[in-house]
């Protein structure tokens, strides 16, 4: 059964500097395409459930786009489709850089799973560069078994208890969630208008964040959180009264569970710890850091996580227990990739794009993913122009910026 966050895609890319070899690439795709059984399959719905099953085609490959007919905004918009793989891959040729993108369905996948099959990709192309062009790659036909399998017992009332402590917390602090006020004229989000917005600190601003955070005593992670926070706070009513936000934080069960899970294991591994704050427009940024950083290791600590995969069924009786004010995701740092003989690759990204925007409903959560590369902390912003207006997303991103300078 999958559980993940439908409609959701994963993107990871690098771009590509030297000469390219479509075919190696091509090659070195399809052999990690043969590891990964669940990128040759389709997701279908079996009953009540989801279910994984192999495609009725050959495997996806490698789709090249010429400079000119084709950009990175316009392959950013264009889905997976639901009822084909799981996965695409492309390489975006430039005048002066190519651009290797690749589209993961977060059903099956997490971020830091993305970012290693990436990395594989370019491993495998150093070494059939290498070696001779007849290697075969070794094909996989198991799924990884579901992250929930691997979990510690946890009796049904005690799940269900947890579901009621968040139903009793989303009712005493109601979340307010950003308004759309999107921008009149755009596509409908169903015809994939999607835009980002990066915020990256030099390196030297990222050295200087991560000593306040040291100082504080407290995770950049949390300070980060904190930015974020207060920026929408401010971006909300103009008074100076606290609003309860809800703050999704997914954590890494990679290293949580027996046997550890390899980051190269491509299945949905992460499960989010939510928390509901009362934030002042003039909050300090390393005290209400602190409060976050604290709550989040604490709800750690008591497995919350955990419960919160295993309720998950229960909040489909009542989505308002998984309205979130922000979504924040953290890879954290990132080992800078390693090029082929030949190659440079560089300006690794990762942005989950949803895909299931909902104007209609007026309000929604600002979704960011950070990660730390070439020593520079890098946080993406996607949205739907039907939903959050440019405008609108560019203050939030620019008092985010302003907020994390002054901490």
């Amino acid at each position: 059964m999958l559980s993940g966050p439908g409609l959701t895609r994963i993107m990871a890319l690098c771009t590509v500097r030297g000469d390219t070899n479509e075919q190696l690439l091509q090659r070195a795709f399809a052999s990690s395409v043969a590891a990964h059984p669940s990128l040759r399959s389709r997701i279908s719905p079996d009953g009540t459930e989801l279910v994984l099953h192999p495609l009725d085609d050959g495997p996806p490959e490698l789709v090249v786009r010429r400079a000119g007919s084709w950009d990175l905004d316009r392959e950013m918009r264009s889905r997976l489709d639901r009822c084909g793989p799981l996965v695409r891959a492309t390489l975006l040729r430039g005048a002066a850089e190519d651009t290797f993108i690749l589209h993961v369905d977060h059903r099956i996948c997490d971020g830091r799973s993305v970012v290693a099959l990436l990395s594989a990709v370019w491993r495998t192309y150093a070494a059939l560069g290498e070696g001779p062009m007849a290697s075969s790659a070794h094909v996989a036909d198991s799924y990884p078994a579901p992250i929930e399998t691997r979990l510690g017992h946890h009796p049904e009332a005690d799940v269900l208890a947890y579901a009621a402590r968040r139903a009793e917390q989303a009712k005493r602090l109601p979340p307010v969630l950003l308004p759309y006020l999107g921008d009149p004229g755009v596509e409908a989000p169903e015809q994939g208008e999607i835009h980002v917005r990066t915020l990256r600190l030099t390196s030297d601003e990222t050295t200087r964040l991560a000593g306040s955070a040291r100082a504080a005593g407290i995770s950049v992670q949390g300070l980060v959180a904190a930015a974020l926070l207060i920026a929408v706070r401010r971006a909300l009513e103009a008074t100076d009264a606290p609003l309860s936000l809800a703050l999704a934080s997914p954590v890494d069960f990679r290293h949580r569970v027996t046997p550890p899970l390899a980051e190269e294991t491509l299945v949905l591994a992460a499960a989010s710890f939510y928390d509901i704050v009362e934030v002042s427009p003039r909050a300090d940024v390393r005290t209400l850091g602190r409060l976050v950083y604290d709550r989040l290791r604490a709800g750690v600590e008591r497995g919350d996580p955990e419960r919160e995969i295993l309720a998950v069924r229960h909040f489909f009786e009542n989505p308002a227990l998984l309205a979130a004010s922000l979504v924040l995701t953290n890879l954290g740092r990132v080992a800078d990739l390693v090029a082929p003989p030949g190659l440079e690759l560089g300006g690794l990204r990762w942005i989950p794009v949803p895909e299931n925007w909902s104007p209609e409903q007026g309000r929604g959560p600002l979704v960011v993913s950070a990660i730390t590369v070439e020593g520079r902390l890098a946080l993406e912003v996607p949205y739907s122009p039907s939903c959050f207006g440019h405008r609108q997303i560019a203050e939030v991103v620019e008092s985010t910026r302003r907020i994390l300078m002054s901490a």
